[in-house]
């Protein structure tokens, strides 16, 4: 096995390892994000893979803080007008936590905040189901107990800095064991420097520093509109008239008005 990992790449990706002509395949080279990465290193170590929900887990802490929240902590105001929102927004500083090697213990001058936290954490009803966090925590203990060549080699698509502490534990313990971590190396041969596409590239990139005037010449076109509806039935209507095929669509997020637009402009392409 020698899996391609990505920050970005738990979602519909089409990588180089997949990319692949008609008719042919691969065995052993898996395109993973962290969730998919982590839930393949559980099944291979024989840990518990029981996911359990945002929302109980959101619900379990909320039910922690009410017992403290009273007691005046920098949350209770916070707490009385929202009690979900700022449950969710206090597990998510004790998940950062947790994913940075934090295990509940008293940090001498950390502030309230963290204060606050440690008494939470130490709380022992109700139990808190696990996250991300607490299952990579529990990965990392167990290949540093019994270190284990899972893989034969992984490739990082994001340097390895960028990862999380826990995750970066995990790198060196399969390392030490035997597994070979390189870091994806992708060369784009890039657009006509001259063109508007080719001037954000080399802003984007760092090769250009000086600010550069756009002409309009077709090759990047920045849509907006007021609904995400809206933007994407014109997306539609745009690539409708392109002749090439190479077109790229980015849309960060609410990809479903895009992809519902896209599929609408080809059925009544086809019917026509």
């Amino acid at each position: 096995m020698h899996p391609l990992l990505g920050l970005n790449l738990d979602g519909p990706a089409l990588t180089s390892f997949d990319d692949l002509a008609p008719e042919q395949g691969s065995i052993g080279k898996p395109v993973w994000g962290p969730s998919q990465f982590l839930r393949d290193l559980e099944l291979r170590l024989g840990l518990n893979t029981a996911a359990s929900t945002d929302a109980l887990r959101v619900a379990c802490w909320a039910a922690r803080l009410a017992q403290l929240a009273p007691c005046g902590r920098f949350y209770t105001r916070s707490f009385a007008v929202d009690a979900l929102g700022t449950a969710w927004a206090l597990l998510r500083m004790r998940d950062a936590l947790v994913e940075a090697n934090w295990r509940g213990q008293v940090i001498p001058s950390g502030g309230d905040r963290l204060a606050a936290l440690v008494e939470l954490e130490a709380l022992a009803s109700p139990a808190l189901p696990l996250g991300n966090a607490d299952r990579l925590a529990e990965v990392v203990r167990v290949l540093e107990a019994h270190p284990l060549r899972v893989y034969e080699g992984l490739t990082l698509a994001e340097p390895e800095a960028l990862w999380s502490s826990c995750l970066q534990r995990i790198f060196q313990a399969l390392a030490c064991a035997g597994t070979r971590i390189t870091q994806h190396a992708v060369l784009l041969p890039g657009a006509d420097a001259t063109s508007d596409l080719g001037k954000v590239q080399a802003a984007f990139s760092g090769v250009s520093t000086s600010p550069s005037a756009l002409t309009g010449d077709g090759s990047l076109v920045l849509l907006t509109a007021e609904t995400s509806w809206e933007a994407a039935h014109a997306t539609a209507a745009l690539l409708a008239r392109f002749d090439s095929q190479d077109s790229v669509v980015i849309r960060e997020e609410d990809t479903a008005a895009l992809e519902h637009a896209l599929s609408a402009s080809d059925s009544r392409s086809s019917a026509g």
